[in-house]
């Protein structure tokens, strides 16, 4: 049985480090200064859900509270209305005119999987609901189950795909991230993680030096990439923050006809 890897912090705490770290980057990378400014105002109100989904022992048990969920619609898009960029101001305003069961119903699309009401809504909407919420629960099935017994290409948890690619030391040399619930675990440095392409010659990395702890794994297989944040050279990054942010290394990997595996909550 393989550990599942966890947070040197508590998960309490992600929320104040990803404040910190936006905060941060916003006075490094005036080209991120925008998108960044977006996601510390997300990752206030994604605090608030987490604040509350603890402190709510029905959400202990395996079911999906969208009634509760869909309670935070009126207030996200509020926040997009004042923040967002202009496309996620647009779909606020159609959101605006749906009922309380319309809300429900593309929260439990997201989670199922199977689609957004149509073309309703993009999938910002619901994920950032969702994910303070997958997060807590994802935080209780390790705390019950401690180990996995298999390396997978998908989050041991809730089965998303990566969303980034953590290089910490460890002897196994690269951890995965899920794009949903921030679960870690173990998975080969050497291996696509999307089509499992092993052969070096297929797996291209990209880099700027303006930002040399985080590189682009490509596959010349399926035309994947995913960002690759190391950890080691920069301690103080934080995954989901650094990602969003380094949006020339999005640039580079979509110029040489790359797509990313997993878009991240602002859609990138």
């Amino acid at each position: 049985m393989k550990s599942l890897c966890y947070n040197r912090r508590r998960m309490s705490s992600i929320w104040e480090h990803r404040l910190r770290r936006a905060e941060e980057l916003q006075q490094a990378w005036p080209f991120a200064r925008e998108i960044l400014q977006f996601l510390r105002a997300v990752t206030s109100f994604q605090q608030d859900i987490y604040r509350r989904v603890r402190s709510t022992p029905v959400l202990k048990r395996n079911r999906l509270d969208t009634a509760l969920l869909a309670s935070y619609f009126p207030p996200l898009l509020a926040l997009v209305e004042r923040y967002g960029p202009r496309d996620l101001w647009t779909q606020a305003q159609r959101l605006r005119d749906r009922t309380e069961s319309d809300w429900e119903r593309i929260i439990r699309a997201y989670w199922n999987r199977s689609g957004s009401e149509g073309d309703l809504t993009v999938p910002f909407f619901p994920k950032a609901i969702l994910q303070p919420y997958t997060i807590y629960r994802a935080e209780l099935w390790r705390a019950e189950l401690g180990a996995w017994g298999e390396q997978t290409n998908v989050c041991p948890f809730c089965a998303r795909a990566p969303g980034v690619s953590l290089l910490r030391g460890e002897p196994q040399g690269r951890i995965l991230a899920c794009s949903l619930c921030a679960t870690e675990w173990d998975f080969p440095s050497t291996v696509c993680p999307s089509c499992k392409e092993a052969r070096l010659e297929k797996r291209p990395q990209y880099g700027s030096r303006d930002i040399p702890w985080i590189r682009i794994e490509g596959c010349d297989s399926c035309r994947i990439y995913l960002k690759s944040i190391d950890v080691r050279r920069n301690p103080a990054a934080e995954a989901a923050v650094d990602e969003i942010g380094s949006t020339p290394l999005d640039v580079i990997a979509r110029d040489r006809k790359y797509t990313k595996l997993e878009s991240n909550l602002v859609g990138v």
